[in-house]
């Protein structure tokens, strides 16, 4: 077991839309948009402390969730694939279906 240093694999940091810009990345001057100070930018801080994270640290963050929304819609059309019938050829009243 690992008791010092970095740790072996990316911890993954729930993420929340700022609450100062409502996720937009900027706030409303009087005259103009500027940046938002409390994300950065980003329009994510994170959830439990809303803190702005690092660009590397938002960047790894942001792929991390690419990552596992892509496995998601996966396992999700896997499923949809297996409980979907491969080929319907009988039309309404069990006739044969022709395409016409």
């Amino acid at each position: 077991m690992k008791r010092s240093g970095p740790s072996f694999r990316q911890q993954q940091v729930e993420l929340k839309t700022c609450p100062a810009c409502h996720g937009r990345g900027v706030v409303s001057g009087l005259f103009h948009e500027m940046p938002c100070p409390d994300c950065e930018s980003s329009g994510y801080v994170a959830k439990d402390a809303d803190l702005a994270l690092s660009v590397q640290d938002l960047i790894l963050q942001l792929r991390l969730e690419c990552n596992e929304k892509a496995t998601e819609i996966e396992r999700l059309r896997r499923q949809l694939l297996n409980t979907s019938p491969t080929e319907n050829k009988h039309g309404p009243m069990g006739t044969y279906y022709r395409g016409d």
